[in-house]
């Protein structure tokens, strides 16, 4: 018995070869204002400091009654982590570029060679930025601050913690990089050995989503499910794959996009030093394994690296 318990605390002690999932986030221009609570479970130790810049490149489109959706996003997220005797202090913000981008061809290519008929893309002009309701709101390209958020974390029971969040209104609600109101965020998270070499992370939260858009349907409280799998063959690599979903954060009337937006992740992590670490990933909607139940409506294509630092 002895033997177990020394090998899953050693397990799951803080490392960058066996971190946890990938933080990102869904891309999709109408998800940006919202409050997401980050995909971890981990806490830092007191006196510990962690900071990650995050570096992503996100394509959508969508074209479904009167709404379009067409963008291209280009972010960078800063963030800092302090570990404190009661949990963990946070903080992350921020930079948003929103334009027609360049991958539009590439994503038709990759459409192709997994053959997915993506009709949303099909005669239409490439490289445009063009985001509507059909009715109230019109955008086009901007660049701009994203909300800043800050939330404190605490281990309730040995792998599992809560996390409550609160967002800053940094961003401009009228070009969709923040909601332009504080909005509040609690969750749960876990982790667990599932084998030797893999281990199973959850996620759980509630947010407010207020927000002051002249988008239709706007303002509702959503939810937050996230799931994933991280393999570890050996002290300095990490393979991830992962499922996170959110509810809508708009309502349109139209059953596609008022499904739960979902989208899957594959994610590789190298341990660069034992202070520094380097996340490379792929997200994914829908059209990659053609199953709903897994990823449905996010950013089509997003690609991203992530670089952290623990001083």
């Amino acid at each position: 018995m002895g033997k177990w318990v020394v090998w899953f605390l050693v397990m799951g002690m803080g490392s960058f070869a066996a971190a946890g999932p990938v933080e990102t986030s869904n891309f999709r221009t109408v998800s940006t204002p919202v409050l997401r609570l980050p995909f971890r479970s981990s806490v830092l130790k007191a006196r510990q400091r962690e900071f990650g810049a995050l570096l992503a490149i996100a394509n959508e489109s969508y074209r479904e009654g009167s709404v379009i959706e067409d963008a291209e996003s280009h972010a960078l997220r800063i963030s800092g982590r302090w570990g404190i005797e009661s949990g963990e202090l946070y903080a992350q913000i921020g930079l948003l570029e929103r334009s027609g981008g360049f991958m539009d061809s590439t994503i038709e290519w990759w459409h192709r060679m997994i053959g997915f008929k993506d009709l949303s893309r099909t005669g239409y002009p490439k490289n445009r930025t063009l985001v509507t309701d059909g009715a109230n709101y019109r955008l086009g390209g901007t660049t701009g601050l994203t909300d800043a958020q800050v939330g404190f974390s605490r281990e309730l029971v040995a792998g599992v913690t809560a996390t409550a969040a609160l967002s800053l209104p940094f961003g401009r609600p009228s070009r969709m990089t923040g909601s332009g109101r504080p909005n509040l965020g609690v969750g749960i998270a876990g982790t667990m050995q599932v084998m030797r070499q893999v281990a199973l992370t959850w996620q759980a939260a509630a947010v407010t989503t207020s927000a002051r858009s002249a988008w239709a349907g706007s303002g509702k409280p959503g939810w937050q499910l996230g799931a994933a799998l991280e393999w570890t063959p050996n002290s300095r690599d990490a393979w991830i794959i992962q499922s996170q979903s959110e509810s809508a954060p708009l309502r349109t009337n139209i059953r596609k996009l008022d499904q739960p937006n979902r989208q899957v992740t594959f994610g590789y992590r190298r341990k660069l030093t034992e202070e520094k670490a380097l996340e490379l990933f792929f997200s994914e909607n829908f059209d990659f394994l053609n199953s709903r139940g897994v990823a449905s409506v996010a950013a089509d294509f997003s690609l991203g690296m992530r670089f952290v630092w623990r001083p």
